[in-house]
Formats: C-alpha cells, sequence, structure tokens
C-alpha cells in the first residue's frame, strides 16, 4: 500500500512535469511558429517591394537579396549572390570610395544615403539611390549592414530629357538674342539713317529758306486760284 502510494506520488509528479514541459513545448512552438509568420511576412513583403532590398554581415558578404536586387546585380537567383561581396557588384572607381568611405561612414554614423551605380556581370549599369543602415541587436551591437536600393533609370533619363530640353532652350535664346539684337541694330541704323537725312534736310530747309529769304528776284507761292501763300521779301 505504502509502495503504490509513493508510485502513485511519483506519477502524479512526473505528470505534473509532463504538463509542464508540454506547456514550455507548447509556448516555443507558438513563439516558433509566430517568428515563421513573421518571417513569411519580411519575405513576401521584401519581394513585392519594387525597391532592391539587401543584407550582408559586417565583412560585407551577402545573406540576402530579395528578387529586385538581384535583377539589378544580374544574377539568376539571390542564393546565387550568397557569401559573395557586396563591394563586387559595383563600377571598380566606386569600389575604393565604397571600402574607404562610404561603409567606414555606415558604421560610425549608422546610415549613409547618396547615388551610386550598379553593375552586372555581363557590364550593364543601373543608376541608384542607396540607404545604408546598420541593423543592431538589443544591446545596440552590430550585427549585419542593410541597403535598400532605389532603381534611378527613368528619373536619370528624364533628366537628361530635361537638360537636353534646356539646352536646346538656352541655344534658341541665343538664337534669338542674337536676331533680336540684329534687329535692334538695324534698327538703330535706320533711325541713325532718318535722323541724318532729317538733319540734312533741316540744313538744306535752312539753307533754300536763306536763299529764298535774300534774293533780289521776286519769288512766291500761289494757290490755284491766284492767291498768295508765300512771298519773300524781293516780291513783297
Amino acid at each position: 500500500k505504502e509502495y503504490r502510494e509513493h508510485l502513485e506520488d511519483l506519477v502524479e509528479k512526473r505528470t505534473a512535469d509532463f504538463k509542464r514541459v508540454n506547456e514550455q513545448l507548447k509556448q516555443e512552438v507558438a513563439e516558433r511558429k509566430q517568428a515563421e509568420e513573421q518571417s513569411l511576412i519580411f519575405r513576401r513583403f521584401a519581394e513585392a517591394s519594387g525597391q532592391g532590398l539587401g543584407i550582408a554581415d559586417l565583412n560585407a558578404r551577402i545573406i540576402y537579396v530579395n528578387s529586385t536586387l538581384c535583377r539589378l546585380i544580374g544574377e539568376d537567383k539571390p542564393e546565387d549572390s550568397y557569401g559573395k561581396t557586396f563591394v563586387r557588384y559595383y563600377p571598380p572607381a566606386m569600389r575604393k570610395k565604397l571600402q574607404e568611405e562610404i561603409l567606414p561612414a555606415v558604421i560610425e554614423k549608422g546610415q549613409w544615403v547618396g547615388e551610386l551605380a550598379l553593375v552586372t556581370r555581363d557590364g550593364k549599369v543601373t543608376p541608384t539611390i542607396e540607404n545604408f543602415f546598420v541593423i543592431r541587436d538589443e544591446e545596440g551591437n552590430q550585427l549585419y549592414f542593410a541597403d535598400v536600393v532605389t532603381d534611378i533609370t527613368e528619373r536619370k533619363m528624364i533628366e537628361n530629357e530635361l537638360k537636353n530640353y534646356r539646352d536646346h532652350l538656352e541655344e534658341l535664346v541665343v538664337k534669338r538674342t542674337e536676331a533680336l539684337n540684329k534687329i535692334n541694330k538695324e534698327l538703330q541704323d535706320e533711325i541713325a539713317e532718318k535722323r541724318k537725312a532729317e538733319d540734312a534736310l533741316i540744313k538744306s530747309e535752312e539753307k533754300y529758306r536763306q536763299i529764298y529769304e535774300n534774293a533780289i528776284e521776286g519769288i512766291f507761292q500761289a494757290s490755284p486760284e491766284g492767291r498768295f501763300i508765300n512771298v519773300n521779301p524781293a516780291m513783297a
């Protein structure tokens, strides 16, 4: 009887232990399920995003890219880029700046935003705006580099078209200004000639007025009806 009671006590304790472990397992399963759901939501969000998203370790080796960034760097599938340094996907002239200026600034300040160009293996260059930042743990320790990449090819095309249009307008303005200056000079020359002619006419009128006034012959002007209009002193 005492042994049976002892066994029942052991079974009750073991059952309580099993229940406690079972509850812990249920909680862990629920937390893992929630984490998986959050991870799935993140992946769906990342894949649906029109922007390139990438994550790399602090040695700049890629551990994740979404399909948009995979296309921009020219890989067949995201996994092909994993383990590679993301620096290789930039033109050689930019790599030094990236390693010596941009990444140290990201580590020091936590973020860097600016224009860069991505290049594929076959040499296709894509202008982008990139937002580099650092992912940290709860204690603030740096864990990963992250990058949000925006393809600005269309914007660059529009900017170039606007620049060409602006240059065209400036050229038209220069030509129109030259034409207006030419017309203005012609007008000024015409006005000067007209003034010169008017001055000559005034001088001529003055000259003939003096001859008219001082002539010893009588000179007059009359209407068709015979009425005097003007007479010089000799005629008077």
